[in-house]
């Protein structure tokens, strides 16, 4: 669990990646919202809304996009993206990964009109199109965090040379 302190941003947003127990498959979304995101994949995730902690976040945006209920304690918050206030596009990610039961796996819905869907992990590309930028780095970084040092990344606008 995430013992740093959370920046001071004006957005906080949060995105899961949630694996079958074999960890071959995982669930991604077809979006369809943002426009940036159109038409791409990605993990389940959203807006952290006001009074809510990033995991109790990531357990409600999960459920709304897959239909699968999750638990406190299931997600494991293994990183943080953090653009600062100040910047242009000020937010922070924070980031979740879940091995689900096989009961879980089965419940998979289309609760929305973003479409859910089971992905193989083996072959993604971080040079693939269909795949929201970042994706699938986030990804591989969460298969290959257990037990690894929560992280956090900041991203500074540079200052301009001129």
């Amino acid at each position: 669990m995430n013992t740093t302190s959370t920046p001071d941003v004006e957005t906080r947003y949060v995105l899961g990646f949630a694996f079958t127990p074999s960890r071959k498959g995982v669930i991604l979304i077809k979006k369809l919202r943002p426009n940036w995101q159109a038409g791409k994949l990605n993990g389940p995730g959203g807006k952290i809304e006001a009074g809510e902690t990033p995991e109790q976040a990531m357990i409600r945006e999960f459920k709304e996009e897959t239909g699968i209920q999750t638990l406190l304690g299931q997600w494991n918050h293994f990183g943080q993206h953090v653009r600062p206030t100040g910047d242009q596009y000020s937010y922070s990610l924070d980031l979740f990964s879940t091995v689900l039961t096989l009961q879980q796996c089965q419940e998979l819905d289309m609760p929305t009109d973003e479409e859910p869907c089971w992905r193989a992990v083996d072959g993604m590309s971080f040079t693939d199109s269909s795949y929201v930028d970042g994706c699938v780095m986030y990804i591989a970084m969460a298969m290959n965090h257990q037990g690894k040092p929560f992280f956090t990344t900041t991203l500074e606008t540079p200052e301009d040379p001129v």
